[in-house]
């Protein structure tokens, strides 16, 4: 199932930059900014085409450095090589683990990574159950 690639709007990309109000101010001990890291979540290569072309000059310029796992599993599998995760960004519907029950197990192991959803599917059950699972935001 191919979802229609669509250019982030604006709120998509404030959530992107601003989802750690203190993450401009931080800096490593000499002082330099620090990277934040996103782990994109989704079965779709156009997404992550898209991304990567959208935010290249913050990728370029080390404000944001992304990984790309293609289901939950391999998120998880990602998460426990490199902790230093800042955010997620993550589809509901993909193989091997869905990013519903992805989000269960990363409260559990790994509660202090916010997550955003993004989904073509907007539906008022998936929006609770993300929400009440501990996603940060839901983006259609």
């Amino acid at each position: 199932m191919r979802r229609d690639v669509r250019p982030f709007s604006e709120r998509q990309i404030a959530l992107l930059k601003n989802h750690d109000p203190t993450a401009a101010q931080r800096a490593n001990d000499e002082g330099q900014p620090v990277t934040v890291s996103i782990l994109v979540v989704d079965d779709e290569a156009d997404f992550e085409l898209q991304l990567t072309h959208r935010f290249r000059r913050q990728i370029r310029e080390r404000e944001f450095a992304s990984r790309f796992a293609r289901h939950g599993a391999e998120a998880l599998e990602m998460l426990a090589a490199e902790p230093d995760i800042d955010l997620i960004v993550l589809d509901i519907n993909m193989p091997v683990m869905d990013g519903l029950t992805l989000l269960a197990r990363l409260r559990e192991k790994h509660d202090e990574v916010r997550t955003i959803i993004v989904s073509a599917y907007g539906d008022m059950t998936n929006l609770r159950t993300a929400m009440n699972r501990g996603a940060f935001d839901f983006v259609t």
